[in-house]
């Protein structure tokens, strides 16, 4: 997976050690040395993993870069699950708001580490090797 987060401002492509210390900072948890920062300190899912996934994978395709767009694919990943989950029989189509509103709650904490780095300049990349 390839993406980096770079500083607009100083030109400066920031580490994943200092954007781990970052997030741990945000959601006011800790750095570990063998996982990267989660909200809640849960370690199933993390910003690495939620948020880079989401700037390499960009699922909105054609709709753009930056920040909205890293939302925007994280929202369909989910979005895509419910759909397929209802499409399959395995979720009542009266059942798909309280999925959808969970993939808001879900992802909340990811959204406002998100809003933090764009507010200090922060943009995403995606690396294609």
């Amino acid at each position: 997976m390839g993406f980096s987060i770079v500083n607009k401002e100083q030109q400066k492509t920031l580490t994943m050690g200092e954007l781990d210390a970052e997030a741990a900072a945000f959601w006011n948890t800790t750095v570990h040395p063998k996982y990267y920062a989660a909200p809640n300190g849960q370690r199933l899912a993390n910003w690495f993993d939620v948020i880079g996934y989401n700037i390499h994978s960009n699922e909105t395709k054609g709709w753009g870069d930056g920040w909205k767009s890293v939302k925007m694919s994280m929202l369909l990943v989910s979005f895509n699950h419910s759909l397929y989950n209802y499409f399959d029989g395995k979720l009542e189509r009266t059942k798909m708001h309280e999925e959808l509103d969970g993939s808001f709650e879900y992802y909340k904490p990811y959204f406002d580490l998100i809003d933090h780095w764009e507010s200090k300049g922060y943009i995403p990349v995606k690396v294609t090797d």
